[in-house]
């Protein structure tokens, strides 16, 4: 099958048996197995895949520590500011969580295993899971352009340079109708709607893909959602409390909203997707001004057409 292999972790004992990655229900039933209550489990990764598993094997009643080579969990898509507060959450729940944290080896001693950091720290636990990112899995394609990172680039209507051949999900890195960038979206409901337009193309009706990538998450309860793609942000508003989860993050550059990330503000992160993608999101200054409701203007710009 294509789509994405976890990346595994280069150094010694990153394949031990006590070492779990996460894709298939098979890799679920083992970790299960592994991670019952009580158990001291370290979650290496502070991404999303990472920090779900570490509110999931939480609320089982493991003992997690998440290890992150981030100072705080999603800093390199939200920001420090954000993931500062998801970071306090998660102690707040008794998620122990070390940033800046490089593994260099893992050990196996008397039916546990011993974690050693290139700062000399050291971390005992019964099991380890890894949320380090993954690999598209193109490599049994030959014949077509791929990316750095081995994916395969499409145009807007996600064919590729190979003739007849098209991609979709997150092994296919296709170019923005809207920006012109390639983009590679590692979530589902992209993998899903390109499928769909792929599929489409393949009968003659090449319709360029715009959807706005949208993903969201849930961790202990709370759901995450972020619409737009903004792989780096000079300017960060926010309207609400971080430290309370209940907000909007508009991610901005080069004076324009780029992104958008909400915490108990589902209708607007539904509102911003669309606005996105219709090139119609309000300018910087105007949410400067804390006057702009985007639920509001997406209902009027529906009704006037």
């Amino acid at each position: 099958p294509a789509g994405p292999n976890p990346r595994p972790l280069p150094i010694p004992g990153g394949d031990l048996p006590g070492v779990f990655p996460l894709r298939t229900p098979e890799d679920a039933q083992k970790i299960s197995a592994a991670c019952a209550k009580g158990k001291q489990v370290v979650v290496i990764g502070s991404s999303f895949i990472g920090m779900e598993i570490a509110a999931t094997l939480k609320r089982r009643g493991c003992e997690v520590t998440v290890l992150g080579m981030e100072s705080v969990p999603f800093e390199r898509v939200l920001g420090k500011r954000l993931g500062e507060s998801v970071k306090t959450f998660f102690e707040s729940k008794g998620v122990k969580f070390v940033g800046g944290a490089v593994v260099s080896e893992i050990q196996e001693a008397g039916g546990s295993l011993n974690i050693s950091m290139k700062s000399g720290q050291k971390v005992k636990c019964d099991a380890v899971l890894v949320g380090v990112g993954v690999i598209p899995n193109a490599s049994f394609v030959t014949g077509a352009e791929k990316a750095r990172d081995g994916s395969l680039v499409t145009d807007e209507c996600l064919q590729t340079s190979a003739p007849g051949l098209f991609a979709a999900g997150d092994v296919a890195t296709y170019r923005s109708p809207k920006s012109g960038e390639h983009i590679r979206i590692e979530h589902w409901d992209v993998a899903t709607s390109q499928g769909r337009f792929a599929a489409k193309a393949m009968v003659g009706k090449h319709d360029k893909f715009d959807q706005t990538p949208f993903f969201w998450t849930s961790l202990f309860g709370k759901n995450l959602r972020y619409v737009g793609h903004c792989m780096k942000f000079d300017e960060m508003l926010v309207d609400g409390e971080l430290s309370k989860l209940n907000f909007v993050a508009y991610y901005c550059h080069n004076g324009e909203v780029k992104a958008v990330a909400t915490m108990a503000r589902d209708p607007v992160a539904v509102a911003a997707g669309e606005l996105i993608r219709m090139g119609k999101m309000p300018s910087v200054e105007e949410l400067k001004s804390h006057s702009v409701d985007l639920v509001d203007r997406l209902r009027r710009m529906n009704c006037a057409s």
